[in-house]
């Protein structure tokens, strides 16, 4: 992937990053990912995952693989998932 295209979407899941507390998405192959944002930079997004299984480690999933028509978020005073639509 072109590195201007990597800053886009890095520029992309940054709002998405801001627009709520916790989050969850697809990545293009179908795995699911949910947790918390700890940083998005050098074309990876790194996250810590959540629920009764989660991993201790900080999970780092290349940019590029991210469906973005799945990215949704929670956000304080919203009931429910939100889905995250990019201006």
């Amino acid at each position: 992937m072109e590195e201007k295209a990597i800053i886009d979407l890095e520029r992309l899941l940054k709002a998405y990053d801001k627009a709520g507390w916790k989050h969850a998405f697809r990545l293009k192959e179908g795995d699911v990912y949910q947790g918390y944002i700890d940083r998005i930079e050098d074309g990876v997004l790194r996250m810590w995952d959540s629920g009764p299984l989660a991993s201790e480690e900080i999970l780092q999933v290349p940019i590029q693989e991210i469906d973005l028509t799945t990215l949704a978020y929670l956000a304080d005073g919203q009931e429910g998932w939100i889905d995250f639509e990019a201006a």
